[in-house]
C-alpha cells in the first residue's frame, strides 16, 4: 500500500510534482517485537492465521530477548563507542547536491511559498558514506542514547 501527501492529483489538478518514489511505504509484519520506552515494556507478536497453533517464533524470539537483557544493558554502558571522524570532511559524506543546486531549490521553494503552493517547505538533501563492517544494533543503541526519540524503532530485514 502506497500513500501520498499530494493527493490533488487524484482531484484533477494539473500543477503537481511527480516523483519517483513514494512518500510512504507501508508493509504488512506478521512477526515483530514493540518495545514501549515510556514504560518499558517488550511485546512480542505474532499474527497468523486461525488454523496455525505453532509458536516457536514466539518462544525463540522470547528465549533471545531474555537472554540478551543484561547483557545488552552492560555492555552499550560499559562500552563507549568514541566517534570515528571529528569534521564532516574527515568523515568521507558525499551530498547528493551540491550547495549550489541546494540554493536554488531555496529559491524554488520560496517561490512556490510566494505562488501559494504551499504554506511551507522542509528542503532536505541526503549525506551518504561507505561504511565496511558495522553493528548495526550498536549504532543503533547508540543513536537512541544520543537522541532518544519516543517513536523511534530498530527494523532488521536481514
Amino acid at each position: 500500500m502506497v500513500f501520498k501527501y499530494n493527493l490533488k492529483v487524484e482531484c484533477g489538478i494539473s500543477n503537481h510534482h511527480k516523483s519517483s518514489t513514494p512518500d510512504a511505504c507501508f508493509f504488512f509484519a506478521d512477526n515483530l517485537i514493540v518495545i514501549d520506552h515510556n514504560y518499558d515494556d517488550v511485546y512480542i507478536m505474532s499474527l497468523h492465521d486461525g488454523q496455525t497453533t505453532t509458536t516457536q517464533w514466539l518462544d525463540d524470539t522470547e528465549k533471545k530477548l531474555l537472554g540478551l537483557k543484561a547483557s545488552a544493558a552492560k555492555k552499550f554502558k560499559v562500552d563507549r563507542v568514541q566517534p570515528v571522524m571529528h569534521s564532516p570532511s574527515e568523515a568521507g559524506f558525499v551530498t547528493e547536491k551540491s550547495r549550489e543546486q541546494y540554493m536554488k531549490d531555496v529559491e524554488k521553494c520560496l517561490k512556490l511559498i510566494k505562488d501559494g503552493e504551499s504554506y511551507e517547505l522542509c528542503l532536505t538533501t541526503q549525506m551518504r558514506k561507505k561504511i565496511g563492517q558495522i553493528d548495526y544494533l550498536g549504532l543503533y543503541l547508540k543513536l537512541r542514547e544520543k537522541n532518544p526519540a519516543p517513536y523511534a524503532a530498530w527494523l532488521n530485514f536481514s
